[in-house]
Order: C-alpha cells, then structure tokens, then sequence
C-alpha cells in the first residue's frame, strides 16, 4: 500500500460525515478502488430517508436526490477523463 494512501482512508470518514452534515444527507455509501484493488467500502448514515426524516421530507429529498446522482456522475466522468489524460502523459500514450 502506497504510504499516503492510509492517512487518506482514515481521513475520509470525518470528511464524508462533514460533508453529510453540511448538505443534510442523510445517507451515503462509498468505495474505493486503488490500482484495481477494493480499499475501502464503507455506509454512512441510513440507508431509508423515510427511517431518519419521516415520509414528507424523505419525498422532498428524493427530488433533489437526482440533482446529486447527476453531479456524482458528472464528477464520476471528470475524475476519469482526468485520470485517463494522466496516464496518457505519464505512459507516452498521446
């Protein structure tokens, strides 16, 4: 394992239930793959907005839930272009 990458998975949690807090998510669940190997997998919060929020707020947050699977997305694809152009520089690939 690479030396950084420890203090960075056991940063995580703290920075993911921030986050959570900030935005009142109440739920998320995260993975993390390195060099093509699983790393950490890891739930945060409930899994039923209904079991945290109640059934009117759980609605509310189910409409704005796909605001935020179409940011994740997005960054999902940035994160890999970047990714990808790196590789390409780093392995003389164009």
């Amino acid at each position: 394992m690479d030396k950084w990458l420890k203090p960075a998975l056991d940063y995580i949690p703290r920075w993911i239930e921030f986050q959570m807090e900030s935005t009142e998510q109440p739920g998320c669940s995260l993975a993390i793959v390195h060099r093509d190997k699983l790393v950490c997998e890891k739930a945060f919060g409930v899994a039923d907005v209904r079991t945290a929020m109640g059934e009117e707020a759980a609605l509310v947050m189910g409409r704005g839930g796909k605001a935020i699977e179409l940011v994740l997305a997005e960054t999902r694809l940035a994160l890999r272009a970047a990714a990808q152009r790196e590789a390409r520089k780093r392995y003389g690939l164009g």
